[in-house]
């Protein structure tokens, strides 16, 4: 007598097949494998169908939310406008212009300060930009791989010189205009 022992993961169902022959009972076990999976993918196109509409009835419930929502602004809106209207035409609104009249002495403004030029930040030798992406062969041969790693200390070393140059051209560019705004300002404080 032979048997087989069958299990689906998805129907969580186990059999045990038997019958005369092997040939008898690999046939039985593949029939019934296949009717679980028939059964097993209807099950995901169903449960799958139920989501689908469950978003869709979702995303209908948040769109009429949303009409609701701005219908009643409107509304508000429209009533604020009305009452605008209605106030200005039963209240007598006489402005004497005279008075609001700036009668104070003309100032000049002080001069503005200057922002401030903030340079990128500093590369970081961790950085993919930096990285060494080994092949096969780069691992396979030292000398490759020793090739590879001191390409990339050189890109870093480049990228943080040049760095360093733009640093120092930007410190000198914001000294040079806080030196401007402070003759500038002193001009002002003695006019």
């Amino acid at each position: 007598m032979w048997e087989k022992r069958i299990f689906h993961p998805g129907l969580k169902a186990f059999r045990i097949v038997r019958g005369n022959d092997k040939a008898t009972v690999e046939f039985k076990a593949q029939l019934q494998m296949e009717a679980w999976n028939d059964r097993w993918q209807k099950l995901q196109q169903s449960t799958a169908r139920k989501a689908k509409e469950e978003a869709a009835a979702h995303i209908s419930f948040q769109k009429k939310s949303l009409a609701l929502n701005r219908t009643r602004e409107a509304e508000e809106q429209m009533n604020a406008l009305s009452r605008i209207l209605r106030d200005g035409i039963e209240i007598d609104h006489v402005l004497d212009w005279e008075q609001l009249k700036n009668r104070s002495e003309f100032s000049e403004p002080s001069p503005e300060a200057p922002k401030p030029t903030f340079g990128s930040p500093a590369p970081q030798q961790d950085s993919l930009m930096f990285s060494t992406h080994l092949t096969l062969i780069d691992r396979l041969i030292p000398s490759r791989r020793a090739r590879r790693f001191a390409d990339s200390e050189r890109r870093y070393l480049n990228a943080k010189a040049e760095w360093i140059v733009q640093e120092q051209q930007i410190r000198e560019i914001n000294s040079k205009q806080q030196t401007e705004h402070e003759s500038k300002l002193k001009e002002w404080i003695s006019r």
